[in-house]
């Protein structure tokens, strides 16, 4: 009975430790796609005011003929909004491009520090895997016998 109470413990922890896996990749993975979409948005907005600007010069240049002054202040001041509005965004879709965290970052390394951890808790005749688990349960831990 109390081999099969520890072996259900074992793996009711394995499951545990699967779903905080589980639920770090889910929200990097979230921030992921947050920092795709605003890229996305970011990108089509700078690509309109572009067009906008492009349109305004050369609204500018034919207007740019005619007699009026206020005109050309008027259409010369559409093109130069529109051409830093386009900047600015380039300028926050490249540096959310190019931002210096890779993606899934901590779930990567904490995977890292699980092999690790596996890695280092190999003993040559025997591994004691529930050990760690049950330090806290204040139960007599399960040993677990391997060849090696």
């Amino acid at each position: 009975m109390s081999l099969q109470r520890d072996f259900a413990y074992l793996v009711s922890s394995l499951a545990s430790f699967s779903e905080t896996r589980a639920k770090l990749f889910a929200v990097e993975l979230s921030q992921e796609k947050t920092r795709v979409v605003s890229t996305i948005i970011l990108g089509v907005v700078a690509f309109l005011f572009a067009v906008f600007a492009v349109l305004a010069l050369s609204v500018a240049v034919a207007v740019y003929f005619w007699d009026t002054p206020y005109r050309h202040t008027a259409v010369w001041g559409m093109f130069f909004a529109y051409l830093l509005i386009s900047a600015i965004c380039i300028i926050c879709m490249r540096k959310n491009s190019f931002s210096t965290k890779p993606p899934f970052k901590y779930t990567v390394a904490t995977l890292k520090d699980d092999i690790a951890t596996f890695k280092s808790n190999h003993p040559t005749d025997a591994v004691v895997v529930a050990e760690r688990l049950t330090e806290k349960r204040g139960r007599e831990p399960c040993l677990i016998m391997m060849k090696t």
